[in-house]
């Protein structure tokens, strides 16, 4: 068998209130990424995401076949298929290439990604799990199937970079837990390796294109018998493993005797059939309470310094009560709780909201759990929630880790990743590392400072000496940062088209 691959199948189905059955409108996204331009191409996935294209277009759904996507691409791509799913009744994403883990979190890899540091990630890498963020609005069925190549020499490199900390990034793909309603599949057992066959197929690949269409054929039923195959294909080296929370039964050919989930449902109320394609309209919550930097939000967003913690709780216990279990509802109560420091109710939602994927919360839960506010004081678990929105593009979320990694509290004491995190989030223009690396930064260490003034002087932005003074010249390198049209990523190279912040994802963490 050649080059390692895998697969994930992510399906999540919402409630929907009884009534007039929805249109059946099923659209589906591909995609493939074999030509990689820094490692060697792979064999099998524009032929995978062909065929699975090709079989859900014969089962009547609106596909969207794309092959070898750069980073840009890959995102705009996602984003336009998320915007195109109103009015439809289910949807399916496709991605088959290379993928890999780091710190429990999966990644797809674009076409032209070059990892030469940590910090790369967020501008680099596109999370597994951008794709249910994105959809997470609409309440229709949601399928992604994620097809990701576990022999990514990109990551042994960045393993080799991360020093004390290069078991962070692992081998395979991590866990999945799955979320309400949710199934997910693996094509092999997590951590594991996968094969990727001597065909046109991968093993898995080569099983999901024989059972997806037989008629009748309940999904989890359906990946049972996947199972069974791979496992004769392969000589049982390869176990697909399965997690799943189904509320009603799906199926990608339906048949006759198939039975009606929505006759199932039960009346969701007046509130659900007004949000069933998509999110709340905008409430004084929203208004009073959102979050400048959460990308779930509808208004434009206070800062914690802005926001009125005592209207924040009256707003968004009103817009609750007439939209129950909202997430972005139930973040804007927790920081405006937070904010009147009422911590322990905050805690509570912050952690619930962690648990869901809800990306907004990391950075605000973790700095409760290294304060020990509302919880117990756990710099560790702190941490490990500033990396995963930092690895996201979150801008506290880079900020908190470089203070860690410089500190060595939680991370290993690593000056130089430090720098390179608040230089990622200086090309993202986040104002408060701008504040803070426009004066003499004197609580930061000296090789910290030494880092990032080698970094703005690669970048174009400094010409002064890397003696870790930071005077005016420092000041204006880190408020030109982000304007320069070739700025370099954190760890490498001068990029060939300008950066686009734009381009960063944001997007949710698995539960844990």
């Amino acid at each position: 068998m050649s080059a390692i691959r895998c697969l994930i199948l992510a399906m999540s189905f919402a409630i929907l209130p009884a009534g007039p059955a929805l249109a059946e409108r099923r659209v589906a996204l591909a995609i493939g990424n074999a030509n990689y331009t820094s490692v060697n191409p792979l064999k099998n996935p524009i032929n995978d995401a062909t065929s699975v294209a090709q079989i859900l277009r014969g089962l009547g759904f609106e596909v969207t076949l794309l092959t070898d996507l750069d980073k840009a691409s890959f995102e705009q791509k996602i984003s336009a298929f998320a915007n195109s799913l109103p009015g439809a009744s289910a949807a399916v994403f496709y991605y088959a290439g290379h993928g890999m883990q780091v710190d429990g979190r999966n990644y797809m890899v674009p076409v032209d990604a070059r990892i030469s540091d940590e910090a790369d990630l967020p501008f680099e890498l596109v999370a597994m799990d951008i794709v249910l963020q994105r959809l997470a609005h609409h309440r229709i069925t949601n399928i992604v199937i994620l097809d990701a190549c576990r022999d990514n020499p990109l990551g042994d490199k960045l393993a080799k970079k991360l020093g004390e900390r290069s078991k962070a990034v692992a081998p395979g793909l991590a866990a999945v837990s799955p979320g309400y309603a949710t199934v997910v599949s693996f094509s092999t057992s997590p951590s594991q390796t996968a094969l990727d066959g001597d065909g046109d197929h991968s093993p898995y690949s080569d099983a999901l294109i024989k059972h997806i269409p037989v008629e009748n054929v309940e999904v989890l039923e359906m990946l049972r018998r996947v199972s069974r195959d791979v496992q004769t294909a392969t000589s049982k080296e390869q176990e697909p493993w399965v997690h799943f929370s189904l509320v009603d039964h799906f199926y990608f050919k339906p048949g006759a005797g198939a039975p009606d989930a929505q006759r199932d449902r039960k009346d969701g109320g007046s509130s659900a059939a007004i949000v069933r394609n998509g999110k709340p309209p905008a409430q004084p919550c929203d208004i009073v309470a959102g979050s400048a930097s959460d990308p779930e939000r509808v208004t434009d967003g206070k800062s914690f310094g802005e926001l009125n913690g005592g209207e924040g709780i009256e707003a968004c216990r009103t817009a609750l009560a007439t939209y129950p279990d909202t997430p972005r509802f139930e973040f804007q109560l927790a920081r405006s709780l937070h904010k009147a420091e009422q911590y322990d109710e905050a805690a509570r939602l912050y952690r619930s909201l962690v648990q869901r994927g809800y990306f907004a919360a990391l950075t605000n839960y973790g700095w409760m759990l290294n304060n020990g506010h509302g919880v117990p004081k756990d710099k560790k678990e702190a941490v490990r929630l500033y990396l995963l929105a930092a690895q996201q593009g979150d801008n506290f979320g880079m900020y908190n880790t470089a203070m860690a990694y410089d500190g060595g509290e939680g991370l290993p004491h690593n000056p130089a990743q430090a720098a390179h995190w608040i230089y990622a989030a200086l090309r993202l223009g986040h104002g408060y590392s701008i504040d803070q690396m426009s004066g003499s930064a004197k609580g930061w260490t000296r090789d910290f400072r030494v880092e990032l003034q080698r970094l703005l002087k690669r970048a174009g932005a400094y010409s002064g000496p890397a003696d870790g003074n930071f005077g005016p010249d420092v000041a204006r390198a880190v408020r030109m940062v982000q304007a320069l049209p070739f700025a370099p990523k954190p760890g490498g190279d001068v990029p060939t088209k300008r950066f686009d912040p734009k381009s960063i994802p944001v997007n949710s963490p698995p539960p844990r």
